[in-house]
């Protein structure tokens, strides 16, 4: 009996022997030659999730379209006889991409009308963005290719801020025609 348990043992552990002899030769030389595949794989995984995450979050072209029929709608209502207002929102917007901030709405404008012998059309203007850029934004409008008179600032938040603008904008005498 006790050769017959001395037997097996030696046959387990030789069979654990072969196996990890098999495993030395021929599994961990194909793993250590597929490691740069693996890798490539994994980067283009991530890749491919990132890109996917993107197509996801992405709004569609016709939710897009939405967005900007709004704005030419509401520059439309705005805008139904001035022609120097549209040159004028592109500069704006301009400035304020060049200053790192966004311009999320332009509310309450008026159609050009005549004040103090000039045509002014006033509006209000929310713009986001870090508070010194915020600041910079306020500034560059001093130096506007166009007189904009900013009457009201209102700033809300911390180091993110939004700034509500109350203003004018002096345009040519005709509307700029």
């Amino acid at each position: 009996m006790r050769r017959r348990s001395i037997a097996l043992i030696i046959f387990f552990l030789l069979i654990i022997i072969l196996g990890y002899v098999a495993y030395s030769f021929f599994y961990a030389p194909l793993w250590q030659q597929n490691a740069e595949l693996r890798d490539k794989l994994e980067k283009e995984s991530v890749r491919l999730r990132t890109l996917i995450e993107l197509y996801h979050y992405t709004p569609s072209l016709e939710v897009r379209k939405e967005l900007y029929q709004e704005r030419i709608d509401l520059l439309g209502k705005v805008l139904a006889s001035d022609t120097e207002t549209p040159t004028f929102l592109v500069q704006m917007e301009q400035v304020a991409k060049n200053h790192g901030v966004t311009i999320s709405s332009i509310s309450n404008p008026s159609p050009p009308a005549q004040a103090d012998g000039n045509t002014v059309s006033s509006f209000q203007m929310t713009v986001k963005g870090d508070y010194f850029k915020v600041l910079s934004f306020l500034r560059a409008l001093y130096y506007f290719p166009r007189i904009v008179d900013v009457s009201a600032i209102s700033i809300e938040g911390g180091t993110e801020v939004t700034a509500k603008l109350d203003c004018t904008l002096y345009l040519k005498p005709g509307g700029g025609k």
